[in-house]
């Protein structure tokens, strides 16, 4: 710990040795056990009869370094990583063994499905008894029967050898003379003792569990950009820890990328505790946990509603008034026991153990103990009895405080820095995301919606890593050259050292001839290109892909010429060649390739693919951009912990896919992505029926779905599918007001626009499907309709070059009639739908605006009519029929 603190590396404990004041007066942990409440007893007594040991967390970023200094303290041959074996679990065995039998994958996939995920390590013969549809299989498919009966024999039987995630054995002697060893599958000169955990431990070997965790490289980068940015050397022990902008964003649910704060669930019970110290936290991650859970709603109402706190007996209050009257701890139950039954806390814990643990003849020898203390201390029977009972569940689940303590500090820390350092936060989230696409997309749309500005990768501007930019008046975060996907280090530092010997790039062919040949391939250079880090030099994506072996080849030669000395022609004229000696390339001609809807989608998953999200552009982003979320959850917030249950989400359509069933029912496949993941959904074939119109491909939809799980991946299957709604302008007052950007434009007019266009041959190519862009000319007739954006949308140059819109005066009346028009693939039907519309309108005159909401495959295009009208029933009558009674509504 002092060798990983004098090199900055971020480093704590956990477990009980937090509970140590040894151990803080050593340095060796932050928190004061004494402040904290945290028990010595709970580490080490007399009692306890095996030796404490200490995990330690270290930043995973460099845990490596630690290894090396204890191999270096202790000698290499004295140190060893520790061994650990893999063995079958029940669906395994089912999947291996169906696999050797032939049996269809359909079918084993189906078996394994009714192995229960909880809990964890149920075998198949507990399964056999507790589920009666794999009984039913068992007992009535005889081929199904002999792959359960082979996997029961294989099942829990060794597989493969890995080596332990933490576990570290040092010894005083060479440890190829206790034990036997083998090389490490990732390290060929790393060892690892060839004997699990516990056997060293019985020999009397040291065992220490060296952690990584990454929220402590967070951490540490965090602190790294903050001395950089700010000349000040921060660290963890200089953030307060009644910071009221941290309890405030943590109230408000905004704990995304917090440490252990950022699942649904205790997002959702932040909120409603409104946390304002931070014990709160300490009790939070102490309490979401299978068990205790339950309790959060009581310690949630005690602590906003401190008159309903109450205590069995007063005793209990100086143990209990810290969590509200809720007992959180297993030292509360410790402390309860001495104060009630004169235990010592070091015999207490061996009995809070035993209760844990179901212990009934310990439990049977204790309970008149107790309950004798109980009655010297004025307890009447009954609540010794009732005392006794509650003790019993909450010494099985309850936590351990100095744990929770020094993971809950964490969780603040990280908390702190997020909200007061979102820039220098963020940037060290997304550097430690280690290229995982969800955690790069969930962390770029985190930081915009902090007002960080995150900019694409550039050859010409990025480093390795991610780095914190001046942009005008603020700072942002650019996207390193390493985080694309098929780009190693060795391009970027080939890359960045051409670009620091001889100045920014001036072209495609330009970097090929001044970067090292041998650093350069053809996947990489095209990565580069398709993740947008060309966009600042000549021509577009698919130009540049399209002159890309060109370029290399050129490059190629012009390095291998200058290798061996020769010169151009410009050279031998007194011309120079170009910077640092290389040879200059001429300029290649690139081919005109026009954009059309299908490559700027290609360009964008080409691009979300290599970087976990879109940055030059983010059509999900924009189709979402406006729509009420109410209810709707994130798809990132789908895992095991969801499935069976019931859910509504919201976002964009794509790789629909139309099956038949063998019934010759149509049903459909699909994926749903929002701006954080994307899940597989299947639509059966009633549902379909019910909604084929709305479920297109690139629609925006508001779906209600079960999460199944299906051959190990999360799937929803859906139940309701609905066009969303607008959020109400009170919630985005501004926004709504503001006038079209392109992208509405651009729906508008494909549905009205064009209409009026004689000459169009067809619709708007702009986020149209393609069944839309090959119909006919529609005819030349456009009702009196004025488009509006989307919330959120901002102007674009797009939108200046329209002709100004007529003024628009509101009406005098507060009521709107809201209408909602579905799109189908039949353009001119969509339009002639438009039409009659604005007929029947035009019949009514009145007071009451008029506004149509128009899917356009990316969002929802408002419409706005300069005609008001009467929404009386007449005229609601009539649009029902038409539309459909959901589609028609009428809003003060």
């Amino acid at each position: 710990m002092k060798f990983a603190r004098s090199r900055g590396i971020p480093c704590l404990p956990r477990g009980s040795a937090g509970a140590s004041l040894v151990l803080y007066c050593l340095g060796i942990t932050d928190v004061d056990p004494v402040a904290n409440k945290l028990l010595f007893e709970r580490f080490l007594s007399p009692e306890r009869l095996e030796m404490p040991d200490i995990d330690t967390d270290f930043a995973d970023s460099r845990r490596g370094e630690i290894l090396d200094y204890i191999a270096g303290k202790y000698g290499r041959e004295n140190v060893a990583q520790i061994i650990t074996y893999g063995t079958l679990g029940a669906k395994a065995a089912l999947r291996d063994i169906g696999r050797v039998l032939d049996i269809p994958l359909g079918e084993i996939d189906r078996v394994a499905k009714l192995i229960p995920p909880l809990p964890v390590g149920t075998t198949i013969a507990q399964s056999l008894e507790r589920v009666p549809e794999l009984k039913q299989i068992y007992d009535t498919q005889p081929h199904l029967k002999e792959v359960i009966d082979w996997a029961q024999k294989v099942e829990g039987r060794m597989r493969n050898v890995g080596t332990h995630a933490c576990g570290v054995v040092v010894s005083r002697t060479p440890l190829d003379q206790m034990v036997p060893l083998q090389r490490t599958t990732k390290d060929e000169n790393a060892v690892m003792a060839a004997f699990e955990g516990p056997m060293l431990a019985k020999m009397g070997l040291l065992k220490m569990d060296i952690l990584g965790l990454t929220n402590l490289s967070v951490v540490a980068e965090a602190l790294n950009y903050i001395s950089q940015t700010s000349g000040t050397k921060m660290e963890l022990e200089d953030i307060p820890l009644t910071d009221h902008k941290t309890f405030e964003s943590l109230g408000r649910g905004e704990t995304k990328n917090v440490f252990q704060l950022e699942s649904a669930g205790m997002t959702r019970y932040l909120v409603q505790l409104k946390p304002s110290r931070v014990d709160d936290l300490y009790a939070m991650v102490a309490l979401y946990r299978p068990g205790p859970l339950e309790q959060i709603p009581n310690y949630i109402h005690n602590k906003n509603n401190p008159r309903d706190v109450k205590y069995l007996h007063p005793i209990l209050k100086p143990i209990l008034e810290d969590t509200y009257g809720v007992i959180v701890y297993q030292e509360q139950i410790m402390q309860l026991l001495q104060a009630i039954a004169g235990y010592t806390l070091g015999n207490a814990y061996i009995v809070l153990k035993a209760i844990g643990k179901k212990n009934k003849e310990l439990m049977a020898s204790e309970e008149p103990r107790f309950k004798e203390g109980c009655s010297k201390n004025g307890l009447t029977a009954d609540q010794a009895n009732t005392l006794w009972e509650l003790i019993q569940p909450f010494a099985g689940y309850s936590f351990n405080r100095p744990h929770s303590t020094l993971y809950g500090l964490l969780s603040y820390q990280t908390a702190y820095l997020k909200v007061n350092y979102p820039v220098e936060y963020m940037a060290a989230v997304l550097t430690n995301t280690g290229g995982v696409t969800e955690d790069v997309a969930k962390a770029v749309i985190e930081s915009r919606r902090l007002g960080v500005p995150v900019l694409g990768p550039s050859v010409n501007y990025s480093d390795k890593g991610f780095t914190i930019v001046p942009i005008g008046e603020q700072r942002g975060i650019r996207f390193g050259l390493a985080a694309i996907k098929n780009v190693g280090e060795g391009p970027v530092d080939a890359i960045i050292d051409a670009r620091d010997a001889a100045g920014p790039f001036s072209s495609l062919e330009d970097l090929c001839g001044r970067v090292n040949r041998h650093a350069l391939n053809k996947r990489t250079i095209e990565s580069l290109i398709k993740a947008g880090a060309f966009d600042d030099l000549p021509g577009s994506r698919r130009q540049k892909l399209a002159i890309l072996d060109q370029a290399l080849t050129a490059g190629i030669e012009a390095q291998k010429a200058r290798d061996v000395g020769q010169g151009s022609l410009f050279d031998v004229f007194g011309e120079s060649s170009a910077a640092g000696g290389t040879l200059s390339i001429s300029a290649i001609p690139m081919p005109l390739i026009p954009d059309s809807k299908e490559s700027k989608k290609e360009d964008l998953l080409a691009e979300k693919e290599l970087l976990g999200t879109n940055i030059s552009d983010d059509p999900v982003s924009q189709a979402l951009s406006g729509l009420d979320m109410r209810g709707v959850i994130g798809l990132s917030s789908i895992n095991e912990e969801t499935i069976g249950e019931s859910v509504t989400v919201m976002g964009v359509l794509s790789g629909v896919r139309r099956i038949a069933t063998k019934k010759g029912d149509s049903m459909l496949v699909a994926n749903l992505e929002d701006l954080e993941a994307t899940i597989e959904l299947v639509v059966f074939p009633k549902v379909y029926a019910a909604h084929s119109e709305l479920l297109q491909e690139d629609a925006v939809l508001k779906l209600k779905a079960k999460v199944d799980n299906r051959r190990d991946a999360m799937q929803l299957v859906i139940d309701g599918v609905e066009l969303p709604q607008l959020a109400e302008p009170s919630a985005q007052p501004a926004a709504s007001e503001e006038e079209t950007g392109d992208s509405g434009l651009a729906a508008a007019e494909a549905l009205v626009t064009s209409a009026a266009q004689a000459s169009a041959s067809q619709p708007s190519a702009a986020y149209q499907p393609s069944a839309v862009r090959q119909a006919s000319a529609p005819p030349s007739i456009i009702p009196n309709f004025k488009t509006k954006a989307r919330v959120g949308e901002h102007k674009t140059s797009a939108a200046a070059s329209q002709p100004p819109a007529p003024t628009y005066q509101e009406p005098m009346s507060t009521r709107t009639l809201r209408l909602y028009l579905p799109r189908t693939e039949d353009y001119d039907a969509d339009v002639t739908r438009m039409m009659q519309i604005d007929n029947i309108l035009r019949d009514s005159s009145g007071e009451d605006a008029v506004r149509i909401y128009v899917p356009n495959g990316v969002g929802i295009v408002v419409l706005e009519s300069h005609h008001t009208v009467q929404a009386n029933p007449a005229l609601l009558e009539s649009l029902q029929t038409m539309l459909g009674p959901e589609a028609v509504a009428v809003v003060a």
